[in-house]
This record gives C-alpha cells, structure tokens and sequence, in this order.
C-alpha cells in the first residue's frame, strides 16, 4: 500500500478541465495534490516509526508494467514517486539493518545504495517470485546471479547516450562497437565508472580462483577459426553452500576491446569444496573479425596473442593470462 500510493496518484487536472470548468478544475487539482501530499507525509512518518521500532527491515520498491514497456522509452533512470526519499526515511529511523526488495526491469538510480545493507533485485519475477524471494532473504537458497547490463551512476553516464545526441523517433548507434559494458568511460561523463558493473553480483559465500590453464584446439588456419579452452579450479572459502558464475574476458583483435568470451556456473559447492570450470573460447574472442569490405570473416594471424581475464564479474578479475596463437 505505500509503495503504490508513493509511486503515484492520478492527475485529474486535465479531465476536470474537459468538462469547461477549468478555474474550478486547478482549485480542484490544487486541493487533491495538497491532500496527496499530506497523505503521503503522513504515510513516511509511519514507515520511519515502524523501521525505528523494527529488528530489521524488508523495504520492497520497484515500478511496474505501465512504466517499463516496449513500446516506449523511459523518461528518466530515477525510482518513481517518493521512493528515494522513503529509503532515505527509513534508513534515517532503522535501528537494524535495511534490506531494499528492488523490483524492477532495467537499471535506476539508486543514491542511497550505500545507505542499506543489501539489495535484492527480483526484476519481475512472476507468480514465483513470492516463494523465491523468501528463500533468498531466509538464507534457504544462496544467490548467485548476475548482472545482465551494466548500471549507470545516472542516465548521462550509459553509453548510448554519451555517445551522441539522438534525434525524436530515431535509434542511432553512435557508439559502434562500444556498445554496453565496452562503452563505459569511452564517451563523456569524465569516464565515469558504473554503479554496478556488467556481471556483477553477490553470495553468502565467497570463493577463490585458481591459476589458469590455456590450451589452442584448433589454429588459425582452420576455415572456423581458432579456438581455446581455459580451466581453473574454483573453491568456496564460505562458511555457506553456493554457486559461482565464471566469467571470461578476451582482448583481441586490431581493436583491443576487452569482451566477455565465455562464462559457466559451477554447481552448488559446500564449504570447502572445489571445482575445475572449463570455459570454450571460440573464434569471435579469439581475434576473428568480419571485413566488411571482402563480405567475409578474417582470422587472427598466428604469432599475434589473445589476453584472456577471469573473474567475478567485468570488474572483479581474479586470474589472467596471455594466449599466443598459431
């Protein structure tokens, strides 16, 4: 209930004003913002009251369908309503810890997130989300996933839009290559970092990784291209059973972009435990490139060497190596 009546409230201006009575119509609109505005100081005082008397608290925030659509571009990153100012309240008031239930389906601003202690993002989960959920902050069931996008510190920071201006009705790809995580500090922005980078997520473990372990299976020469397969051993240091997603990042090719490559899930470690993760590299993060000019792909030229980085996520690198290709 406060979630929804802070997200909102209908404007009713501009149906009053159909009617003809517009003077009437603004006193009218004045009035139920003022009331709404009350109501919704009222209903902050009692969140803060509720999170000072409380062990811990669970603040669920997010938008919903009519907000994040496909047929149409948001108008800002920033949570809806009064929602920042909520958290800001009741993290004010808590005398416990502060749990944000984010859900939501693309990145926001989020100017408090080093005011809480964790954040749970759901995105939209379904008519399993509830059962979900509980696992997770019950501790019955161990997160383990990741980012699929990068998130911006504010919308100017995303590369699409430091890329170049667009124009109304127009999609551009200004940034070529760069698309996404490969984009971030390449355009503006003071090369501005994410919030939260590409991959990213936590655990109630934590795990270690191994050196790696390169081997080419087929070389340059071959009409598919290269090809490698990296392994390393990973190990849950936790005191708690969970998964780890490896991620693998390739720089080659004339460009040097660094590129996810390859990733894989371990299966549920227990303490202690450890895993080998081999990870298939094929030809695309080994240097092969499409020439638009001869209308086919080229492959990297043995002797020229892929850096290959393994980690947590796009920012947490935990291991590298060099592959010299032949």
């Amino acid at each position: 209930m406060l979630l929804a009546a802070l997200a909102g409230g209908a404007a009713l201006h501009g149906m009053l004003a159909l009617s003809g009575v517009v003077l009437a119509g603004v006193v009218v609109h004045w009035r139920l913002r003022r009331q709404r505005a009350r109501a919704e100081e009222a209903m902050l005082l009692a969140a803060g009251a509720a999170a000072a008397a409380a062990d811990a608290v669970v603040l669920a925030l997010g938008t919903d369908g009519a907000w994040e659509s496909e047929g149409m571009d948001q108008l800002h990153m920033r949570l809806l309503g009064r929602q920042n100012e909520l958290v800001e309240r009741v993290t004010a008031a808590a005398r416990g810890p502060v749990v944000v239930l984010l859900n939501v389906g693309s990145p926001k601003e989020l100017p408090w997130l080093g005011e809480v202690q964790a954040v749970l993002l759901v995105h939209f989960g379904g008519e399993e989300l509830a059962p979900a959920v509980a696992d997770a902050l019950l501790g019955a069931s161990c997160p383990a996933g990741r980012l699929p996008y990068s998130w911006p510190r504010r919308l100017g920071d995303a590369p699409a839009v430091a890329a170049g201006p667009q124009a109304p009705g127009e999609a551009r790809y200004c940034e070529g290559l760069r698309l996404g995580y490969r984009g971030f500090g390449a355009f503006g922005g003071g090369g501005a970092a994410p919030l939260l980078p590409f991959g990213h997520g936590l655990s109630y473990s934590s795990f270690s990784y191994g050196p790696l372990e390169a081997s080419q299976l087929l070389g340059c020469e071959d009409p598919g291209g290269p090809s490698a397969v990296v392994r390393l051993a990973v190990g849950n240091r936790g005191s708690r059973a969970g998964a780890e997603v490896v991620q693998l990042y390739a720089r080659a090719g004339p460009e040097g972009m660094r590129a996810l490559g390859a990733f894989a899930r371990t299966r549920v470690l227990e303490p202690g435990e450890e895993a080998v993760v081999q990870l298939a590299v094929g030809p695309r993060a080994l240097g092969t490139r499409f020439c638009e000019e001869r209308g086919a792909w080229e492959q990297p030229a043995a002797g020229s060497s892929v850096a290959l980085e393994v980690g947590a996520s796009s920012a947490d690198v935990r291991a590298t190596a060099v592959l010299v290709l032949t």
